[in-house]
């Protein structure tokens, strides 16, 4: 892929994220719930695969046979993510930023004080100011293509849509906004980061989102992994990021 890239970390740094990435099982409670309501994936899309924590737990989860598109754009978090999924055939790195509209698109990524790259908070430019809890990174730049969720959809030939994990550093509408027609004719499951700190990167709310969702018939529900419970959930919480979207199957009836 041509465009400007970040210098890459060096070995430690590098190692330390693989270990991470290869033992973590962050995210297995909150998968195995999603599970509960999603039965049998047999297609599913991870935007914002970052390492593939949540990838590899979706794949012990559904198994060998479910197609997962792991779509990270950052080319260090793909150098990861590749040796953490890459040797699974049933998986694809997909190298894109999914927008409301196609070209190129510039990445801004943090570093830290000690000069350690933030890969995870990495977020599309935005004219916003930052929010607090940002300011104290600096921050490089990475030339990556965009592309609409409805034209992956097409040009793949995918002809069904179970689940999506969208984790984008608050700009899960403009990913949504894309893919109208693919909401429309699958009604995925969706897990989504809709905090409002994320969000104001972009001069959105948490509304945006969930308001967006309601309007192609979702109802929010957050996850309480030890409970292995996904519990309706009327109103945004400050204290919880990431809620799961679930169509309201009356409405199809």
């Amino acid at each position: 892929m041509s465009g400007k890239t970040i210098p890459q970390p060096g070995f430690w740094i590098r190692l330390e994220h693989l270990q991470s990435a290869w033992f973590s099982r962050k995210f297995r409670g909150t998968v195995e719930t999603i599970a509960s309501r999603v039965p049998s994936a047999q297609c599913v899309l991870d935007i914002g695969a970052n390492h593939g924590k949540f990838a590899k737990e979706l794949r012990r989860t559904f198994g060998p046979d479910c197609r997962i598109y792991c779509v990270e754009p950052l080319t260090y978090n793909r150098n990861i993510l590749k040796r953490i999924v890459g040797r699974w055939p049933s998986i694809e790195i997909v190298p894109y930023v999914f927008s409301n509209e196609p070209g190129d698109i510039e990445l801004c990524v943090p570093y830290k004080p000690s000069g350690n790259i933030a890969p995870g908070s990495t977020h599309i430019h935005t004219d916003a100011p930052l929010a607090e809890e940002l300011s104290h990174f600096t921050w490089r730049t990475e030339t990556a293509p965009a592309i609409r969720l409805d034209d992956f959809v097409r040009d793949k030939g995918i002809e069904r849509m179970d689940f999506m994990k969208i984790d984008v550093e608050g700009a899960v509408p403009l990913v949504l906004r894309g893919g109208a027609e693919t909401l429309e004719r699958f009604h995925p499951a969706i897990f989504a980061e809709v905090g409002h700190i994320t969000a104001s990167n972009f001069r959105f709310t948490p509304a945006d989102t969930i308001d967006l969702l309601a309007g192609y018939g979702y109802s929010m529900y957050r996850i309480d992994e030890e409970r292995r419970a996904v519990i309706p959930q009327a109103d945004y919480d400050p204290k919880i990021s990431d809620y799961l979207f679930l169509i309201d199957q009356d409405r199809f009836r």
